[in-house]
């Protein structure tokens, strides 16, 4: 067989899902990359309202510079960054492919991103004591070392579970408020409250259930399961804690 017929038949190969969603991905960042010059990324959200349990919005970014990524955020989950503004929690972010010009950029190019992005999402585990998704590192792929499997991470609370009882040691992690398993992710108030269990809690609203115009003070908001004080907006006399 021929180069030219196996490279045929290894195109042919490919789903057609990929290749769909490969030429859309193409011609739309393509189009409004030409519109407009200042713009630096075209977004395409996945059509995903969870994963393990938790509300999340899954982005396809792709970028001027930098090839594709894929970003999960946390819809119900905010904190705060380095300028005071809120922002959803990130649970997972990685760069495809190497930095080639847009114009060097062919289906073929997208469709292999593509199926490492797909093969991430089907392969993603959960750390629950960091609250973060985690994959294995795949060639033409750059993680932040934070979502990269790490079986030390995963081993932290066994590892280091003789600091608890000394009482002059401060651990990077405490039992959640609400299930009491080890976490190292807090609340903007300081309290320790892992992801899955500040996915679930609920907004609270007045007799208006979120529709009245002249509502109390309290209407609309998610209540720390320690100190009540809301998990999504901020509070001027909020300690803020270390962002999760």
């Amino acid at each position: 067989m021929s180069k030219a017929q196996a490279k045929m038949n290894e195109e042919n190969n490919t789903p057609e899902h990929i290749k769909n969603l490969a030429n859309y991905l193409k011609n739309n960042a393509e189009e409004e990359f030409n519109r407009n010059e200042n713009v630096c990324y075209y977004d395409f959200e996945l059509p995903i309202k969870k994963m393990f349990g938790l509300h999340v919005k899954a982005i396809v970014k792709v970028c001027r510079y930098t090839a594709l990524e894929l970003n999960i955020k946390a819809t119900n989950l905010y904190y705060l960054n380095e300028f005071d503004n809120f922002i959803e929690h990130r649970l997972f972010h990685a760069n495809y492919g190497k930095n080639i010009k847009m114009e060097e950029r062919t289906i073929k190019y997208y469709e292999d991103l593509l199926i490492m992005i797909f093969e991430t999402m089907q392969n993603i585990k959960f750390n629950k004591f960091e609250g973060k998704f985690q994959s294995e590192r795949t060639d033409n792929c750059y993680m932040c070392s934070w979502y990269v499997s790490k079986k030390a991470s995963l081993d932290i609370p066994n590892t280091f579970e003789c600091f608890e009882n000394m009482e002059h040691i401060e651990l990077t992690y405490d039992k959640c408020c609400v299930c009491f398993e080890n976490t190292s992710t807090k609340t903007l108030c300081d309290h320790y409250l892992c992801v899955e269990c500040n996915d679930k809690i609920n907004i609270i609203y007045c007799e208006c259930g979120g529709h009245g115009e002249d509502c109390e003070e309290r209407c609309g908001y998610r209540p720390c399961p320690c100190c009540r004080k809301d998990l999504g907006k901020e509070i001027d006399d909020w300690k803020p804690a270390e962002n999760p």
